[in-house]
């Protein structure tokens, strides 16, 4: 109950600034990506949910089709909303921490527990079936406790 509380005040919190922008709610289903690490680990932590972590930049042209394919797949959308905290890094807005975490390629995809354990990552542009492959494995418990074990 809590947790569809959260979701409605996030959903009507994003059509009022849309609507203060002068946009109408979007009716095409889309992910709606948290802009802050700090924000996604709180609502990871809150929600005991994966953060899926999409780093990008502006510059990047695979960044725009993964963008056009797969992010905007119904399937992937489903499985975002589904079972991840989506979380969007950005190259010129996180520089710092794109660094820390030693990313070179864009796109690049992660996933981590959500107390921000490394989980998997797959770097360049991913299909729908490729993206598909990588959340299907992290999201049963068993082997997403296989990968925190191995990268210890």
């Amino acid at each position: 109950m809590k947790f569809r509380m959260v979701t409605v005040g996030a959903l009507l919190a994003l059509i009022c600034v849309n609507i203060s922008n002068g946009q109408a709610p979007s009716r095409t289903p889309q992910i709606h990506w948290v802009q802050s690490p700090q924000q996604a680990t709180a609502l990871a932590q809150q929600f005991n949910t994966p953060i899926l972590a999409y780093v990008t930049s502006k510059h990047c042209g695979y960044c725009r089709k993964m963008e056009r394919e797969t992010w905007s797949n119904p399937q992937i959308i489903a499985m975002v909303d589904g079972g991840f905290i989506p979380l969007e890094l950005n190259a010129e807005r996180d520089a710092e921490l794109i660094s820390s975490l030693r990313i070179s390629a864009f796109p690049t995809t992660l996933l981590f527990t959500p107390d921000a354990q490394y989980l998997a990552g797959a770097p360049g542009y991913q299909s729908p079936t490729q993206l598909a492959a990588l959340l299907k494995r992290v999201q049963h418990p068993e082997i997403a406790a296989q990968h925190v074990q191995a990268s210890q």
